[in-house]
């Protein structure tokens, strides 16, 4: 049960009968409408009352799209903007990452808006394109920009492609891409039920979209006693797209996965049953859209099509008479958490099948193992960082698993993905190569290093601590290395290097310590800068100076009998 929104009160055009009101949600999209890539949602909110003419009846006498942003609660209704029976679509039109809203008139006019500061606005109209009910929706020539196929009508192979191109649409028309005939019914004899589905996925995972036509059909046995025994079958075709002409329209390759067959035998095949319902198709806006799933009585089927991105890596490498073969694995990192302290813009993507990493190389017997931990993104324009942890091993071959070392390397994604650790262990388990005492402290590690950072904020040329909004986008960040600190399990050594910058951020003096102090080197750095020379005569950072001084000390223990010595400078 709902109310009449307030804005609706006084609108002659509306009819609200003096009856109990009904709402409901009919639509629902969720996309990036502000660009900050988040996700906000535009629903479609139905209002309906039990008729006072029909019996038991319900009509709607309302319906608008409401837009909410759930960051900062901004509620805005859209019922003097989009009308009420318009076909509506969400999508980026012109390829800048911030979704549109796309509304087709009854008048055969579009019009798309974007949000504003305040409210949606028209950015711009046409009457070039037609959308229907069984218009497919994607993105043909793989812009990153939503197209549309529309078909001439119902038994017919003629077709529509408005293409998006930023400020309009382009027409190209097919007249026999393929026959379009959603639904029929053959003869009273076997009856033949075809439905057929038109859906657009990228099947081949090249970034663009294609044509799946799913049809399912359902029959009566041609016999005596079978009127009452019917069969069911599936049928997959596609339409690839394969590119665009020099006019820009989309090439589009027909092939056909599987026919539908009709078996006179109580068997199960993967696409017939002597079960009489339709197959059904379950198609989305999935993760991995090479593969589909098909649902028929108590089975799931799952098809999988070609993946184009996989066949596209370079598997072999020949040169000079020897093979390198190279070997992927996705990212799955499902089980891992997010590390600690990470918190939004930041993200951890923990699965992409679409998003392949090198997993070993090998050669004539010796192999380099590589591994990967948490793969971070940021939401708010620094994009994908890059992994948490990674590793790679020393060469070995077949039998000698055993001597693998591992170098790892684990980053500060708050510090813009650079390096903080490093590492490198001896071990053949897996679960042993990212440590979860990765320090100083572990004595399972042969060595240990971890890097500090200066990082300054610069406005103008001047170092400050805090930034207006105003300001950000005039901030040049500095990050530099101004700390190490290592250590050798083998031998014990542990080693300090401590750095000073100056004018334009050119290293001053480097000191390096040894145990503590055991043994101390300092280098000093001297500079020529000429910023008004012109040509040849500009430089900065020329060095003109570097002056090193050692100073080792000499401890003796009692139980030491030497003699001792001086060491000087």
């Amino acid at each position: 049960m709902g109310v009449v929104p307030a804005i609706l009160s006084n609108d002659p055009n509306l009819l609200i009968y003096p009856s109990q009101i009904f709402s409901t949600t009919t639509q629902v999209n969720d996309s990036d409408f502000t660009g900050s890539g988040t996700t906000q949602m535009l629903f479609k909110l139905s209002l309906s009352q039990y008729s006072p003419y029909l019996t038991n009846t319900k009509v709607e006498v309302f319906n608008s799209y409401f837009y909410y942003n759930p960051e900062n609660n901004q509620t805005l209704i859209l019922y003097n903007r989009i009308q009420r029976h318009s076909i509506v679509k969400v999508a980026d039109f012109d390829g800048d990452g911030v979704s549109e809203i796309f509304e087709y008139r009854q008048d055969g006019t579009y019009h798309i808006w974007k949000l504003g500061e305040q409210q949606f606005e028209e950015i711009r109209s046409g009457n070039n394109v037609r959308i229907t009910d069984h218009t497919i929706s994607g993105d043909f020539n793989g812009d990153k920009k939503l197209d549309f196929l529309t078909p001439d009508g119902s038994e017919s192979s003629g077709w529509n492609l408005y293409l998006s191109d930023g400020v309009g649409f382009k027409n190209f028309y097919y007249d026999n891409l393929v026959w379009f005939e959603p639904s029929k019914v053959g003869p009273p004899r076997k009856k033949r039920q075809t439905n057929k589905s038109y859906i657009a996925l990228d099947s081949n995972n090249d970034g663009k979209s294609d044509v799946m036509i799913f049809e399912s059909q359902l029959w009566a046995r041609d016999g005596i006693f079978d009127w009452n025994n019917p069969d069911s079958s599936f049928g997959i075709s596609r339409l690839i797209s394969d590119g665009v002409d020099a006019d820009g329209k989309v090439i589009f390759r027909s092939v056909t996965d599987y026919t539908p067959v009709e078996l006179n035998q109580n068997i199960e095949t993967l696409n017939f049953s002597r079960y009489g319902e339709h197959y059904i198709p379950i198609v989305g806006n999935h993760i991995l859209q090479n593969k589909i799933y098909i649902t028929h009585k108590t089975k799931l089927i799952s098809i999988v099509f070609e993946d184009v991105t996989k066949s596209s890596l370079i598997n072999r490498i020949y040169q000079a008479g020897f093979n390198t073969d190279i070997k992927y694995s996705q990212l799955d990192d499902s089980s891992q958490t997010a590390p600690s302290g990470l918190l939004y813009p930041y993200f951890q993507l923990k699965m992409n099948p679409n998003y392949y990493m090198v997993d070993r190389i090998s050669q004539d017997g010796r192999k380099n193992d590589f591994k990967y931990k948490k793969f971070i993104g940021h939401l708010l324009g620094k994009g994908m960082i890059g992994f948490y942890q990674t590793a790679r091993s020393t060469v070995f071959a077949d039998g000698f698993e055993d001597s693998k070392i591992w170098n790892g390397t684990e980053t500060d994604p708050l510090n813009d993905g650079n390096i903080s650790k490093q590492w490198s262990i001896r071990t053949n388990n897996d679960n042993l190569v990212f440590p979860a005492d990765i320090s100083e402290n572990n004595t399972q590690l042969l060595s240990f290093k971890s890097t500090g950072y200066l990082s300054d904020k610069l406005l103008d040329g001047q170092v400050v601590t805090s930034v207006s909004d105003t300001d950000k986008p005039k901030i040049v960040k500095a990050v530099l290395p101004n700390y190490t600190k290592s250590k050798d399990f083998l031998t014990n050594t542990i080693t300090e290097n401590t750095f000073t910058f100056g004018q334009y951020y050119l290293p001053t003096q480097s000191v390096i310590k040894v145990n503590g102090g055991f043994g101390i080197t300092t280098t000093k750095f001297g500079y020529l800068n000429n910023l008004s020379g012109i040509g040849k005569d500009y430089y900065v950072g020329r060095m003109s100076a570097r002056i090193q001084e050692k100073r080792p000390i000499l401890i003796l223990t009692s139980w030491l009998s030497i003699t001792p010595m001086k060491i000087t400078d």
